[in-house]
């Protein structure tokens, strides 16, 4: 096995500042990498892959910083002050998902109002009007065949049908 060469000053400055480390095996004609943040991670998943290589290869490991890739030998022992000087990046706290208790009901979407002039808004005003309407009304003003009783409950609308077969919607309370 060839000896490796000896890192040079700005190499170990550079290994000891890389914010993303690769470790990477040949496997038949290609090259396997992962990405890792750190060497101590990098480290621990060479042998992962050297296991699921199988072909007793040894993973590579780099540093990678100032836009180049550093090999880091396996006797490379990072400085512990340089680690302990190293800036690190702050942790983002983590969007609270407040999660509902299992008994509590879901909260229900708001209706979205129909635009005006439409179809929907024609019904809608005539359904929820003083004196009602009936659905012969309905389709004549809008020539839209409506199931009244499905479209009331679309919107979120409690429907009654009156003796003389008038329709009237209000809100459900």
């Amino acid at each position: 096995m060839p000896k490796p060469t000896p890192l040079s000053a700005a190499d170990i400055a550079a290994i000891a500042t890389a914010r993303a480390f690769t470790v990477q095996i040949l496997v038949g004609r290609e090259w396997k990498k992962v990405g890792r943040p750190t060497l101590a991670t990098a480290r621990a998943w060479g042998p992962v892959m050297e296991k699921e290589a199988a072909n007793s290869r040894k993973a590579m490991i780099h540093a990678i910083a100032d836009g180049r890739a550093i090999l880091v030998p396996p006797s490379y022992q990072p400085d512990t002050k340089a680690e302990a000087k190293k800036p690190t990046e702050p942790v983002k706290p983590k969007a609270e998902n407040p999660k509902a208790p299992p008994n509590a009901k879901a909260a229900k979407p708001a209706k979205a109002k129909p635009k005006a002039g439409s179809k929907a808004e024609i019904a809608l005003r005539m359904l929820t009007a003083s004196k009602g309407t009936t659905r012969a009304a309905i389709i004549e003003a809008t020539g839209w065949k409506i199931d009244v009783k499905q479209f009331a409950q679309r919107k979120g609308l409690k429907l009654r049908k009156l003796a003389d077969g008038t329709l009237l919607a209000s809100a459900k309370g």
